[in-house]
């Protein structure tokens, strides 16, 4: 069961990560300046406060530096 999570978290971030720049890269050609706190911004809510605010839980925060876009 694990392995087919795994599989299906790299290929659901691919997909994403597809999906993601292809929108900023859009906005960004329509004139709307896209920041890397924008990107952070969404990141952040797409996998983590949306989850929080959903479950009602607060995962902890990390010590490790977020890496740079």
């Amino acid at each position: 069961m694990l392995e087919q999570v795994i599989y299906k978290w790299n290929n659901t971030r691919r997909t994403l990560a597809r999906i993601l720049s292809d929108t900023y890269r859009l906005l960004s050609e329509d004139g709307r300046g896209v920041t890397r706190g924008d990107i952070q911004r969404d990141i952040t809510r797409l996998f983590r406060s949306n989850a929080e605010a959903w479950t009602g839980l607060r995962a902890p925060v990390s010590d490790v530096p977020t890496q740079t876009l």
